[in-house]
């Protein structure tokens, strides 16, 4: 359902009821490959560029709380979390994000713990352009301690993305709260005239 969703909002993007089924369709699929990545077994993959030795990667642990006792709990919580092997793949391997582009944002979500966590939900989110569309989060349904699973996203841009850069950030959520892990920048490239 949420990929129909997403789909059709990337078809509005692209323009047109054709747009619009093509987006349904490709959000579907979106929508089955988020959530065959969030269950499947830890796995090494190719990529084009490895941000997890990037020197912008940083980890902060900032909490968005109005509640100070639930956010203490929480960091608690995802304080034996970590983002490792986090991976930027595009189609024509130059490393940016260019107009009109599908690709995908891979990582691993790794519980250092010694217990089991349970609905960890990683929410990537983007600043510094309005025309990229992330796909909705999928949660995890549980990792046990010492385990790591390979999550996916897929990110599209629009036609009328223009050069610069997008920072993007990888937070958990967890009911109202976002616990921020990671932050990294990508470049965005314009469409060729």
């Amino acid at each position: 359902m949420f990929g129909a969703i997403f789909g059709s909002a990337i078809g509005g993007l692209m323009g047109g009821p054709r747009g619009a089924d093509a987006g349904t369709v490709i959000g579907m699929v979106t929508g089955a490959a988020a959530g065959a990545a969030a269950t499947a077994p830890k796995e090494r993959g190719r990529s084009s560029y490895d941000y997890s030795t990037d020197t912008y990667n940083r980890r902060s642990k900032v909490i968005y709380s109005s509640r100070g006792e639930e956010a203490e709990r929480l960091g608690r919580e995802f304080a034996n979390m970590e983002i490792c092997n986090l991976r930027f793949v595009d189609s024509n391997n130059n490393q940016a994000i260019d107009a009109g582009e599908s690709c995908k944002i891979i990582f691993e979500v790794k519980n250092n713990g010694s217990r089991t966590v349970y609905d960890v939900a990683p929410v990537i989110s983007v600043n510094g352009t309005k025309e990229i569309v992330i796909s909705p989060t999928a949660v995890i349904s549980y990792i046990d301690a010492g385990q790591a699973v390979r999550y996916s996203a897929e990110v599209y841009a629009n036609r009328k993305l223009r050069n610069g850069n997008a920072d993007f950030t990888i937070s958990f959520a967890k009911g109202d709260y976002l616990y921020n892990m990671s932050s990294f920048q990508l470049a965005t490239r314009a469409r060729r005239k």
